[in-house]
Order: structure tokens, then sequence, then C-alpha cells
């Protein structure tokens, strides 16, 4: 049997699936607070660390290494982009940001700027979830998540030993969710810059998280009706 041709990409069936975990957290948390009762503790909360990374990953792969990435960025970068091979699969997720618009595009994001530097917090964070090690936290990725409003409790560190509790429940929180799905709208919409083609708008298909639909999924009925089909 001839090997399965890959189609369709699967950036939109994941991100439909980050879109559900929050709407569950949503309505499901037992109580908010926040300055725009918007926040809560959420156990699912780190599955949304998960998924945006592969989601940004897997638009990454689809849009400079599929049939499409001629149609979104040129002839020119397509051919640029052809050579890498398995060579892709080596490189890290951030790595892999850098790199694959300098080979397309001759540039590639800012390091030192955000969504860069928004994307080294959510791999930091990701990446203590998989390599889950005793005694280590990322620490200066959760403090980012701090100055962000994302924490409960104004996010204040422990003053003492008998406060302290797994860094793991610090960002178990429904902004934290919401802080990754608003990640995902600037890379792609600094990815469509770097490129300078129209046709790379096609890659837009992530919304803003606003507080005002934020407060739309607190407690209410599930709707299953990806974010963007509802009225």
């Amino acid at each position: 049997m001839p090997p399965r041709s890959h189609q369709i990409p699967h950036y939109r069936r994941l991100y439909n699936s980050l879109e559900l975990v929050y709407e569950v957290s949503a309505s499901t948390v037992k109580c908010v607070e926040g300055p725009h009762n918007i926040n809560g503790f959420t156990s699912h909360a780190l599955s949304a660390f998960m998924l945006t990374s592969s989601i940004w990953e897997s638009l990454l792969n689809w849009a400079f290494c599929s049939a499409w990435t001629e149609i979104y960025f040129g002839a020119i970068a397509a051919t640029r982009c052809s050579s890498l091979g398995q060579d892709l699969d080596r490189l890290s997720l951030l790595k892999k940001t850098y790199v694959l618009p300098l080979i397309a595009f001759e540039k590639s994001f800012d390091k030192t700027a955000f969504p860069f530097q928004g994307l080294q917090t959510l791999v930091g964070i990701r990446n203590h979830i998989v390599h889950d090690v005793q005694d280590r936290a990322p620490e200066k990725e959760i403090n980012v998540l701090r100055t962000q409003g994302c924490l409960l409790n104004n996010g204040e560190l422990p003053r003492y030993p008998s406060e302290e509790k797994p860094w793991q429940l610090d960002v178990a929180t429904l902004e934290s969710i919401r802080w990754c799905m608003n990640l995902l709208p600037p890379l792609v919409g600094e990815l469509i810059k770097l490129s300078g083609r129209k046709e790379a708008e096609r890659l837009a298909e992530f919304r803003i998280v606003t507080e005002d639909f934020a407060k739309t999924l607190i407690k209410a009925p599930l709707q299953c009706v990806p974010f963007g089909m509802r009225k």
C-alpha cells in the first residue's frame, strides 16, 4: 500500500480542541475572580500549553513544507524550503520558528520582542510539563504569566515554606488558557507580515479571545461551536 498523502492541515482541528478546553473550563469553573471576573482555577490548563505549542508547530510545518507553501509565500520561498527535508524534524520549535522565515524570506522574528518572547514563555512551560523533574520549576516563565494577570490570588510568591505549592497550580487558571490562545494571532500575524504577501493571510484563522467574550463563557451552557462561527 502506498503511503498516505498529507492533504489537510492538523492545526485547525487542534485549535478546535483548544477552544473546547477553554469552554469546558470556563463553563465548569467553581468560582471566578480577578479584575474582570473571568479567572479561576481549572485542572485543564496544562493541556493548553501543550496544544498551543502543537498548533503553532503544525501551522509552521504546513505553511513552509506543504504543497500550499507556494500559494502562501510564492515560488521562491517554496523552492528555498523544499530542500529542508528531514533536517526540519531536528529543529526545536523555537529554532524552527526563527529559521523557517529566515530561509523563506531572508528575515525573521525579533527574538528580543513579542511575540517571539511570548513563544519562549510558552515553550518553557511546555518543556517543564513534558520533562517533569522534581525540585525544578519554570519560575521565569511563571513570572511572565504573573505580570500578565494570569495567576490567582494576585500571583503572590510564598513567604514561608508552608505556603509553597506545586508550580503547576500557579498556571492552572482560565486566564493562562486565554493567554495561550491569544499568543497565536500575533505569531501568525508576524509571519504574514514577514512574508509580505496577501495570499499568506489565509493562515490568519485564529482570533483574539477578548475579555467580553470570555465573560460569555463563564458558567454558560456548552455550545461546542468554534468561536469564529458564533454570532
